[in-house]
Formats: C-alpha cells, sequence, structure tokens
C-alpha cells in the first residue's frame, strides 16, 4: 500500500496527500489479510479412488486441488492415497461323497462357489471354490467257496457277511462286501425267505421254489446244496398289542381296544409290509405273592429274615397293569454244624479235598430237611511228625539213642512224637580218631620240645595235644642231639702257611667256621708258627683234631711237606684207637663218631701239615 507490503492485519498505516482543494488529505488503513490454506487428505481405498473427478487405483501423495477457502483464499488440499487392493484366490479341493464350505454342503464336483469376505484391510476378498468330489466305493460279492475262502488276506471258514475297508483309487474311504457261502463235504439245505429276488451262487431267483447248485462244477467239493426259497412281496402282518389304559402306537393314543388302526412297515425280510393294531385295553388288579426261602429273603429292596404277610409293593398284574401285590413269605433256615478234626500230617475231608495245613475257613454245604443250607465248617488241626536232622562229630564213639556208634555214616531214629505222629530223626555222624604219634627230631646242641629243653638224645618225652577236631593226641618225642665241634689245629712252617685258600705269614691263632655233616656247627682253630728259617728238630708233634668219621665222610688226611713217620689216633678217654704209619693220608671211617685226637711223629724236624677231612 503506498509502496510498502503488508503480511498481517492492521489499521495504523496512513498516507497524507492534497485533496483537490490542495488541502492535506490523510488516509488511514484499516487492513484484513486472509491466508490461503495448504492441507493434507489422507485416504485408505480398496482397489480405486476418484478424488475432484480423478480417479485412482494406486497409491499416491502427489495430487493437489485448488480452492477457495471461506475467506476467499486459495486453499490447496493435497491427497495422500493409499490403495489397498481386493483378494481373489481360488481354493482347489478335494473331497470324498461330499464337502461343507462355509455352510453349505456339497455333493458333486462344483468350480462355481464364492465365498467374499474381507482382508486385513477390509477390503473385499473372494474365494472360488474349485471342489472335485470323488466317490466312495461300495462294492458287493457273493462267493461260494468249499471249506474256506481267503479274501483281503483272510481266510474265512463260514458263511456269513464279510467286509473289508480300504482307500480306493481316489484316496475315498470304501467298503467290499463278501456274501459269502462255504461249502463243506456234504449236502446242504438252505431255507431262505427273500424279498422278490435272492441271488445264490451267482443266479437271481425271483420266483419260489426248490433249487440245487452242484458244487463239483464250480469247487473242489463234490456236494450238492438245495435252497428251497421262498420269495415274499409285500405281507400283511398283525401286532398285537395289550396295555393297561391307553397305548402310544404310531404317535397315535389309543385308550380303548380296537382293530382297526394300520401303518405301513418294512418286514423282517426287507419287503414292504402293512401292520394292523390288535390292540386289548386291561385294568390293575391285585395279587398275592407267596415264597418258601431259606434264611432271608430280598423283595423289592426290602430284605426279610423272617416269615410275614404284611408287605405290600405296587408292582404290575400277570397282564401288564399296576397290581398291588401282597407277599406272604414263610422263612426256613439252613442250619451250620463245625466238623473239629485233627489229623497227624494230612487229612482227606468229606469234600474230597486233601488238607496239608491247619484249616478253619473250608466249608461243605449240603441241605438240611427242610430244603435250606445244611454248611459243616471245617476245623482242621493238622499235627506234623517231626523229622530233624543232626549234623554231629565225636572222637572215636558216640553214644545216640542209646546206641554206641563207632563209624561215621548216617543213622535215624523213628518213633511218634507227644502229638502221635510217625517221627524221624537223622544223625549225619563224623567219628574222628584219637592220635598217638612220635616226633623224630635230630638236632644241634639242645631242642626245645613244648617249653622244655633236651641237651641230649631221648625217646622218653611225651605230650596230650588235640586234633583238629579236639580228639586226645599222645605225641612222643625221640630226639637225637647231635653237637657243636671246634678243633684245634697246630701247625708250623718256614716262611708262610696256607690253609683253607688263605695264605699266613706270620704266627698266630686264625679259626675256620663250617659245619659237621650232622649241620651242626664246626669250628677249627689254626695255632700256627711261623719259623722264618729257623730249623726245629724232630720231636711229636700233637693235634688234637675232633673227627666224626662215617661211611659217607670218606677219609682223613695229613698233608705234610715231609712224610709223617707215624700217626696215633686217640679217643676222648685217651685210649689209642689206631695208629698209622709212614703214610700222609688214613682211611678212619671204620671208628664210631666222636672226637679224636691225633698225634703225629714227623720224619724231619720241621715240616707243615694240614689236617684235611674228606
Amino acid at each position: 500500500w503506498h509502496g510498502v507490503t503488508y503480511t498481517s492485519t492492521t489499521n495504523t498505516p496512513t498516507y497524507t496527500a492534497q485533496n483537490a482543494a490542495g488541502c492535506d488529505s490523510v488516509v488511514t488503513l484499516h487492513l484484513t489479510v486472509n491466508h490461503s490454506d495448504h492441507l493434507i487428505e489422507a485416504v485408505t481405498a480398496c482397489d480405486q479412488y476418484t478424488w475432484h473427478n480423478a480417479t485412482y487405483s494406486s497409491s499416491t501423495t502427489t495430487p493437489t486441488y485448488q480452492s477457495l477457502n471461506a475467506d476467499g483464499c486459495d486453499s490447496v488440499v493435497t491427497l495422500h492415497l493409499t490403495i489397498n487392493h481386493s483378494q481373489f484366490v481360488t481354493e482347489n479341493i478335494n473331497a470324498c461323497d461330499s464337502y461343507t464350505w462355509h455352510g453349505v454342503t456339497y455333493t458333486s464336483s462344483t468350480n462355481t462357489p464364492i465365498f467374499v469376505t474381507q482382508t486385513a484391510e477390509g477390503c473385499d476378498s473372494s474365494v472360488n471354490l474349485i471342489l472335485t468330489v470323488n466317490r466312495s466305493t461300495h462294492n458287493s460279492y457273493h462267493q461260494a467257496a468249499c471249506e474256506s475262502f481267503t479274501w483281503h488276506d483272510s481266510t474265512y471258514l463260514l458263511d456269513g457277511v464279510y467286509t473289508y475297508q480300504y482307500n480306493n483309487a481316489a484316496g475315498c474311504p470304501s467298503t467290499d462286501t463278501l456274501h459269502l457261502i462255504i461249502n463243506t463235504q456234504h449236502d446242504t439245505s438252505f431255507h431262505v425267505i427273500a424279498c422278490d429276488g435272492y441271488n445264490w451262487n451267482g443266479s437271481v431267483y425271483t420266483s419260489s421254489g426248490v433249487y440245487t447248485y452242484d458244487h463239483g462244477l464250480y469247487s473242489s467239493c463234490t456236494n450238492v446244496d438245495t435252497l428251497f426259497l421262498t420269495i415274499l412281496n409285500s405281507s400283511l402282518y398283525t401286532d398285537v398289542q395289550t396295555a393297561c389304559d391307553s397305548l402310544i402306537w404310531n404317535g397315535q393314543t389309543y385308550r380303548s381296544s380296537t382293530t382297526s388302526p394300520m401303518v405301513f412297515l418294512t418286514n423282517a425280510a426287507g419287503c414292504d409290509s402293512v401292520v394292523s393294531l390288535h390292540l386289548t385295553i386291561r385294568h390293575s388288579d391285585f395279587s398275592v405273592e407267596t415264597h418258601s426261602v431259606c434264611d432271608s429273603f430280598t423283595w423289592h429292596g426290602v430284605t426279610y429274615t423272617a416269615s410275614t404277610s404284611t408287605p405290600v409293593v405296587y408292582l404290575l398284574n400277570n397282564q401288564g397293569c399296576d397290581s398291588i401285590v401282597t407277599l406272604h413269605l414263610t422263612m426256613n433256615y439252613s442250619s451250620h454244624t463245625t466238623d473239629v478234626v485233627t489229623a497227624c500230617d494230612s487229612l482227606m475231608w468229606i469234600n474230597g479235598e486233601i488238607y496239608y495245613w491247619d484249616d478253619t475257613t473250608s466249608r461243605m454245604v449240603l441241605t438240611n430237611a427242610v430244603g435250606c443250607d445244611s454248611v459243616i465248617h471245617l476245623h482242621l488241626t493238622i499235627d506234623n511228625g517231626t523229622y530233624t536232622s543232626v549234623d554231629q562229630q565225636a572222637c572215636d564213639s558216640y553214644l545216640w539213642n542209646g546206641q554206641l556208634l563207632t563209624s561215621s555214616g548216617v543213622y535215624t531214629h523213628a518213633y511218634s512224637n507227644a502229638f502221635g505222629c510217625s517221627s524221624v530223626d537223622t544223625l549225619h555222624l563224623a567219628i574222628h580218631p584219637s592220635y598217638d604219634t612220635t616226633d623224630n627230631v635230630t638236632a644241634c646242641d639242645g631242642y626245645m620240645w613244648f617249653d622244655s629243653l633236651y641237651t641230649v638224645s631221648t625217646t622218653a618225652p611225651t605230650h596230650l595235644a588235640h586234633s583238629v577236631y579236639g580228639c586226645d593226641s599222645l605225641v612222643h618225642l625221640s630226639l637225637t642231639v647231635n653237637y657243636s665241634v671246634t678243633d684245634t689245629l697246630e701247625a708250623s712252617a718256614e716262611s708262610s702257611y696256607t690253609w683253607n685258600g688263605q695264605t699266613y705269614t706270620q704266627s698266630g691263632e686264625y679259626y675256620y667256621y663250617g659245619q659237621t655233616a650232622e649241620g651242626c656247627d664246626s669250628t677249627v682253630v689254626l695255632l700256627l708258627t711261623i719259623r722264618n728259617g729257623i730249623a726245629v728238630p724232630g720231636v711229636d708233634t700233637v693235634v688234637a683234631v675232633k673227627v666224626y668219621p662215617n661211611p659217607t665222610q670218606g677219609t682223613v688226611s695229613i698233608d705234610c711237606d715231609y712224610d709223617v713217620h707215624q700217626v696215633e689216633i686217640y679217643d676222648y678217654l685217651g685210649r689209642r684207637v689206631a695208629t698209622f704209619a709212614d703214610t700222609k693220608r688214613f682211611d678212619i671211617s671204620h671208628l664210631p663218631a666222636g672226637a679224636y685226637t691225633l698225634r703225629l711223629t714227623l720224619a724231619r724236624g720241621h715240616a707243615v701239615c694240614r689236617v684235611v677231612k674228606r
């Protein structure tokens, strides 16, 4: 306005000019500014949408529409359109015999049914049903066979109607029905009542008559079947009914006797049948029911244990109508006795059974004089014989039941026990002997026997002991005492001396430890003199050697540097028992065992000698 742009409502701007008279003319601007609208119209539609004469079939945010708003300004509206599409679905179904789809049952193939629903976005969803209806198969076979017939892996031996269920080629449940006649090796007659016609051995007969079938023509059986056939058509039957007061028959209520009602039904042979009602209406009456029983009687839920004529019950009479029945009851009673029996080991009772244990539960039921049960209760006590078995061991003998037994074995004793029953005691006896033995012992120097020390040979000691079975065992000691030996050997040498493999060069006392022939310790002491070249005149040399000669020891020899002039052997009492001259070796095995002293006379004044026992 006059060169100035205004964007909002105002009433303050003024403009001064001169009017036609040349005077100042002041114009004040009162301005109202209205604004254009810019709107977004969000729409969701199915398949297509028409907006301001334009149709859209897909989602879009570009269409605009311009108009004037209420203030006369431009109003621009932009369409934000979301198009959801309807769905068209085909549902292919294979079914057997019928198929129910959305509440409608179809029994034949079709491709016309359409079911309209809505998608999740609210658009139409049309489902077209393409239905193929396959049929179940129901086949019926009539077959005659001899003795047996195998059908679908099952063997049938009797006449009858058999079924086999399976899925046919279309996958539908199917049933084969076999009407089977089994022929046997004898003539057979059949009496058959059928409606209109009857299929027998592959032939259909429509009239009554007698027909035969020779199985020898069709099977391995040679018998002839005869069919006595009655063909029925529609038949007339009479339904004779008796009722109390009224009868509902075929939906109609009848209150009086009548023979006029009729109904059309199917008879037992499957033929049409007309049934006529012959109705008799009867009435209630009164009766007395008489019973004679044993012990108790339950009548209409009440149990009676005594005779009575007062109970009354409302029942049906013999014509099926309400009837008041009075009970006249005669009560008889069973009898009970107890058969108290005591037996040994077993009992055969009056019931024929054999009992081996005590019994208070068995009973025998007979009939007493009034025709009631006579119950005999068994109270049985079985006393058993005594059968004992004892294992016993004894030394030398055993006293049992007054009999002295001296050998091992199995012994029995039969008797009657305190109950008078046969009893047997069995003894398994082992007799162990007492022993008298000698303990032969050889020892060195001494022997400890049962806490006593013996140092000399003896056969006198005895000791009482027990065997492993506890029987007396007398042991004698036969003792041989051998003694340890200590020998002394005196020797002299010029400069050295070899003894038992050891060479000595100095004078001294040397020891050698061994064993005697009896295994006792043997000690030899060497008294050695080394002369170191000093001559010694010839003298007698005494060598004390303990020798225990025996045939197994061999010889005793003196080995010297020079010959030994003489050897004298003395016993332990100093008695000379042997002399050997001019020898180095000599045999004393013939002498008794003992300790001996050897006295040597040397041929020269000095010599080295060794006593060797072999």
